[in-house]
């Protein structure tokens, strides 16, 4: 596995969220079973601006991933008041 750490910023808003993505080496994903999981993503920091689906570590197929980086940007890109975390600092503290 190849682990990529990431950090997605929302300046605006100052927003701030980091993770890590354990991915399969390029061309080694299975593509005779696409039901197996082969990537995993793993919250590091701000939990509290992602989805609560995405607030622990979770596998995935390699293939989903287009929509799980939707979720994470709709998440922090969406204005204070959708999330309910208008008082909450971007270190998640109140």
């Amino acid at each position: 596995m190849k682990e990529v750490q990431c950090t997605a910023i929302n300046h605006i808003h100052k927003r701030v969220v980091k993770f890590d993505l354990l991915l399969p080496p390029v061309g080694e994903t299975n593509p005779a079973n696409t039901a197996a999981a082969d990537a995993t993503f793993v919250p590091v920091a701000n939990k509290n601006f992602l989805p609560e689906n995405l607030r622990d570590s979770a596998r995935f197929h390699s293939n989903q991933m287009p929509v799980l980086l939707q979720r994470l940007l709709k998440s922090l890109y969406a204005p204070p008041s959708a999330t309910g975390d208008a008082t909450t600092g971007a270190d998640g503290s109140s």
